[in-house]
C-alpha cells in the first residue's frame, strides 16, 4: 500500500494549498546552511599577554603601516593565538597521557585508558604535563591552517573581500610591531590551499595572560583598544585618567564624553556576545561602568552585575589565582571532549532543535 493512499488527509491538504510551509521549509534549510558553516563551535574567548592588552599595537586612520595593527590584522593576531594555544594543548595532552600511560605500565600488567585518568595515573600524568610544559614553553608553535578557519577563529565573516585580504594582513603580521616581535616567524603554502604558520611562543604565554571576550568589536580602533583593555583591568585598581585616555587614543579634548560613548558601545557588544550566558558560564564580566575618583585625576572601572554575591566571589577568586592555576585549567579545558581551541563551546543541536 502506497503512502499515498495511506495518507488521504494529507494529500487533500496539499491539494488545497501545494505550496503550504514551503516557506518555512526553506527558512529552516536557511538555518540549518547557516550553522553548519559557522561549524560546531563557538569561540567565546581568546587568551592573549597581558602586555598585548593593556599596550595595544593599533594603528589609525592616516598612519604608516609599521606604526601597528588594523582592526582586521589583529583580528587574525587572535585567531593564530587561538589556533597555537589549541594545537599546544593537544600535543601537550597527547604527550602527557602517553607518558602516564607507560609509567603505569612499568607497575602493572594491565593498564585501561581509564586508568589514566584517575588514582596514581592522574598523579603520574599531571606531572609528566609540568614537565612538558617546562620543555616546551619557549618551543614555537606549528599550525596548519585555511583561509576560512583563520577568519573563523578571528572571529570574521569569511566572505570573499575577506578571504583576499588574509595574505597580506599574513605579510603584515610577519614583521615586528613596536617592541613586540612577529606573530608569524614562517609561513609555507600548502597543496590543499592552506598555510603551515610557525607562531612564535611568546604570544602564547604560559604566564601573565588574559581572557579576552571574543570575537572583539571591529567597528573602530578605541572600541577595539578599551575592550582588550577590560579584559586586562584588575578588580579595585585606579588608573589615571590622562593614562587610560593616552593608552586608548583619545584626544584631551572631550574626553570624557568620547571614554563614555567608547564604553557604552563596549558594554554593549559584550551583552551581545553573552546573549546565550556564554560569558557568565566562563566567570567574565559583561558591563563597566565609571567610577570618578580623586577629584576625577584617576579613575576605575567596576563591574556592573547582575550575579549573586555567591557569583560574585567565585570571579574574584577566578581573578586572584595564580599564572600556573589558570594555565592548567586553561589546558585541561581545552583537552575536554567537544572543546576545540581557547573557549570553545560546542552547540547541543537536538537541544536546540
Amino acid at each position: 500500500m502506497s503512502n499515498y493512499n495511506r495518507h488521504p488527509d494529507v494529500h487533500e491538504e496539499w491539494a488545497a494549498d501545494p505550496y503550504a510551509g514551503y516557506e518555512d521549509w526553506i527558512a529552516d534549510q536557511q538555518a540549518s546552511v547557516a550553522e553548519q558553516s559557522r561549524g560546531a563551535f563557538k569561540q567565546v574567548y581568546i587568551c592573549l599577554p597581558r602586555e598585548l592588552a593593556t599596550h595595544p599595537p593599533l594603528r589609525r586612520r592616516g598612519d604608516p603601516p609599521q606604526a601597528g595593527l588594523s582592526v582586521f590584522e589583529f583580528a587574525l593576531v587572535g585567531g593564530c593565538c587561538a589556533l597555537a594555544r589549541s594545537e599546544y594543548a593537544r600535543a601537550r595532552e597527547k604527550s602527557a597521557f602517553e607518558t602516564a600511560k607507560a609509567e603505569l605500565k612499568s607497575r602493572r600488567k594491565r593498564v585501561f585508558d581509564r586508568d589514566v585518568h584517575r588514582g596514581q595515573g592522574w598523579a603520574a600524568k599531571k606531572q609528566a604535563a609540568a614537565t612538558y610544559d617546562r620543555k616546551h614553553e619557549t618551543d614555537d608553535i606549528a599550525v596548519h591552517v585555511k583561509r576560512w578557519q583563520l577568519l573563523r577563529a578571528a572571529g570574521l565573516v569569511d566572505s570573499r573581500r575577506n578571504l583576499h585580504a588574509v595574505d597580506d594582513a599574513l605579510r603584515q603580521l610577519a614583521e615586528p610591531v613596536g617592541h613586540f616581535p612577529a606573530v608569524i616567524k614562517s609561513s609555507s603554502a600548502t597543496k590543499d590551499g592552506g598555510w603551515t604558520l610557525l607562531i612564535d611562543a611568546k604570544w602564547v604565554p604560559r604566564r601573565r595572560f588574559v581572557r579576552v571576550p571574543w570575537p572583539a568589536p571591529t567597528k573602530g580602533i578605541t572600541q577595539l583598544a578599551l575592550h582588550l583593555f577590560l579584559a586586562a583591568v584588575r578588580p579595585n585598581e585606579d588608573a589615571r585618567f590622562e593614562t587610560v585616555c593616552r593608552r586608548l587614543g583619545i584626544a584631551k579634548n572631550h574626553a570624557g564624553r568620547s571614554l563614555s560613548r567608547a564604553l557604552g558601545r563596549v558594554n554593549a557588544h559584550r551583552r551581545k556576545l553573552n546573549a546565550d550566558g556564554a560569558l557568565d558560564d566562563h566567570k567574565l564580566p559583561v558591563e563597566f561602568v565609571i567610577e570618578s575618583r580623586h577629584g576625577g585625576n584617576r579613575m576605575r572601572f567596576n563591574v556592573k552585575s547582575g550575579l549573586s554575591a555567591d557569583e560574585e566571589q567565585a570571579g574574584n577568586e577566578e581573578q586572584s589565582k595564580s599564572d600556573d592555576e589558570r594555565f592548567d585549567a586553561e589546558m585541561r579545558r581545552c583537552s575536554q571532549p567537544g572543546e576545540d581551541g581557547a573557549g570553545y563551546r560546542r552547540f547541543d543541536r537536538k537541544a536546540k532543535q
